[in-house]
């Protein structure tokens, strides 16, 4: 209720009398929020609303609260739907990123063993004696061309439509362009 009173607090009387068994009369007492359901007359003297504690609603005056809650719902449940809308989109998307992990996985562990192997030779030249800034070109040289080779060697092999994609491909995963 508009007013502050909770339900617990107030008593709710609904009024359907027809005219000839009189108005509702101005000694109610209490907090009460008499409603008024009569359609052709009016069954509670307005005058009644004035008392403290009274609240005096119509048919009318329910109908307009219905309808203004109504509006409120509508409108809440359009925000409900767009937020749904949002969330199973990022969700979709989350599950389709899912799909390239064993191929993230694979690239990692490639590139993984090709930076094991190159360490271990730069070792091995370091403990010949070769001087570091020789030993650092080469291991860099030597990751460069093994990581370069698998796209590069693809590029090479294609030919046409398929070549004219997979370059595109290329320079987008390197972001060439």
């Amino acid at each position: 209720m508009s007013e502050g009173i909770s339900a617990v607090e107030a008593e709710v009387r609904f009024n359907a009398i027809v005219e000839e068994y009189g108005k509702y009369l101005r000694s109610v007492i209490g907090k009460v929020c008499p409603t008024d359901m009569g359609i052709q007359y009016t069954d509670i003297e307005q005058e009644a609303g004035e008392l403290d504690d009274v609240f005096l609603y119509t048919i009318d005056d329910l109908g307009e609260i219905v309808a203004a809650n109504l509006d409120v719902r509508r409108s809440a449940v359009t925000q409900a739907e767009a937020i749904i809308e949002t969330q199973v989109g990022q969700f979709m998307h989350w599950m389709q990123a899912r799909d390239s992990v064993p191929l993230i996985r694979m690239l990692r562990e490639h590139a993984e063993a090709a930076r094991r192997h190159e360490i271990e030779r730069a070792l091995k030249s370091l403990q010949r004696g070769e001087a570091p800034a020789d030993v650092l070109e080469s291991l860099s040289q030597g990751l460069t061309n093994k990581l370069m080779h698998p796209p590069t060697q693809a590029l090479s092999e294609t030919a046409g439509e398929e070549r004219r994609a997979l370059s595109e491909l290329v320079a987008r995963l390197f972001r060439l362009k």
